[in-house]
């Protein structure tokens, strides 16, 4: 499992104080486990693809079968079918979207080197 390590910067558009928690994961498959709070997330298989984004209700977000199925179709046509490319979500929840877009910048940062399914920041989803 890679080692995920990001500094967030506070810039001045963030002098309020804002509630931010770990890094936390699931496997695709459990993403009905996921919480009903605001979030950027990360899907991956750490070989060769990532799905990078955001949405004002996680679970709700991973409820939609369409994206859900965007995702896996990617999956299969880029990645190499075998138990050690399962696909992991990440996901970080905060109470201020403008953190959360500070987020998604970091993510697309560290995990350059893999193919994008799709970068779009979107909190209405």
């Amino acid at each position: 499992m890679a080692k995920i390590n990001f500094k967030l910067r506070q810039t001045q558009t963030l002098n309020d104080k804002f509630v931010i928690s770990p890094i936390q994961s699931l496997p695709l498959t459990e993403c009905d486990r996921l919480p009903e709070t605001m979030g950027a997330f990360l899907v991956t298989n750490f070989a060769q693809f990532a799905y990078i984004g955001s949405s004002t209700n996680l679970k709700k977000r991973f409820d939609d079968l369409n994206f859900l199925e965007k995702i896996q179709q990617f999956e299969t046509e880029v990645a190499v079918q075998s138990a050690e490319s399962k696909i992991e979500v990440f996901w970080i929840e905060c109470d201020r979207y403008e953190v959360i877009s500070k987020i998604e910048q970091q993510l697309l940062a560290q995990f350059n080197h893999l193919t994008f399914l799709q970068y779009r920041s979107s909190p209405n989803k």
